[in-house]
């Protein structure tokens, strides 16, 4: 469940950016102030549907939503989940934005810690 707030807590964030919130410096590497380009928002708002799944996912796979339903698949999408979070917090570790690398590298780093933590707890 960590995750899946998590997650939706993110999702949150992109869309704030998608919708025109200054607060593009925790993203995209700090490379704007404000609010965000066009494209950026668009991005951001895509990000914030993939965000969504990633929580459904999580939810349903540790029997939080559906129980008794089993998705196989699900334990190889969060295997995907976890790579593709391993590979975001370098990213995040190496934004020359400090108020990404400090705020958004943390939070993908426990989720995809809790990720690995909930895929050997179940495996």
């Amino acid at each position: 469940m960590f995750n899946a707030v998590l997650f939706l807590g993110i999702a949150v964030f992109q869309l704030l950016l998608a919708f025109g919130k200054p607060l593009a410096e925790y993203s995209y590497g700090g490379r704007f102030t404000g609010v965000l380009p066009l494209p950026f928002r668009v991005a951001s708002f895509v990000s914030s549907l993939f965000l969504v799944a990633f929580a459904f996912v999580y939810l349903q796979y540790t029997g939080f939503i559906f129980p008794g339903i089993d998705f196989p698949f699900f334990k190889w999408l969060i295997v995907g989940i976890v790579i593709f979070l391993f590979i975001n917090t370098v990213g995040n570790l190496a934004s020359q934005s400090k108020k990404e690398k400090f705020v958004m590298s943390p939070l993908s780093a426990l989720a995809c810690l809790a990720g690995v933590i909930i895929l050997v707890l179940t495996w």
